[in-house]
C-alpha cells in the first residue's frame, strides 16, 4: 500500500492526489526535504495505554 501512495504522489492528478492525503489516517511530516509518515494509530495505543 505504502508504494502504492507514493506511486499516486508522484503520477497522478491533482484530484486524486487531494484524496489519497484526505483519506490518511496518518500524519505526513516534512523535515530536512524528507517527508515522513507519523503513524497517529500507535500514538492512540500508546496513549490508552499509559491512561
Amino acid at each position: 500500500m505504502r508504494t502504492y501512495a507514493k506511486y499516486l504522489l508522484k503520477e497522478a492528478s491533482i484530484t486524486e492526489k487531494r484524496y489519497l492525503l484526505g483519506n490518511m489516517k496518518s500524519k505526513l511530516v516534512y523535515e530536512n526535504k524528507v517527508v515522513r509518515i507519523v503513524e497517529e494509530t500507535i500514538l492512540s495505543l500508546n496513549q490508552t495505554l499509559a491512561s
